[in-house]
């Protein structure tokens, strides 16, 4: 899984809207879709701030490796 797919669906699953991820994280709404877009993909640094938010790895983040889990209670 591309880490475009992976924030969002780390973004949805906690029912945040990009405009509410790029203010927490102290970015603009567009930068979101980038990154979600695949045609940027966030520095190390921002990468650690939304694993962070996440509260995941930074790995699960750009694997996705997590996203099963959060899939299967987000079905209850």
């Amino acid at each position: 899984m591309s880490i475009a797919t992976a924030i969002k669906k780390h973004r949805t699953a906690r029912k945040m809207t990009q405009e509410a991820l790029a203010q927490a994280l102290g970015l603009q709404r567009v930068t979101i879709a980038s990154y979600e877009g695949g045609t940027v993909r966030p520095s190390l640094d921002v990468a650690h701030n939304m694993a962070q938010l996440f509260n995941v790895s930074i790995e699960s983040l750009l694997t996705g490796a997590d996203l099963e889990t959060i899939e299967d209670t987000s079905r209850v």
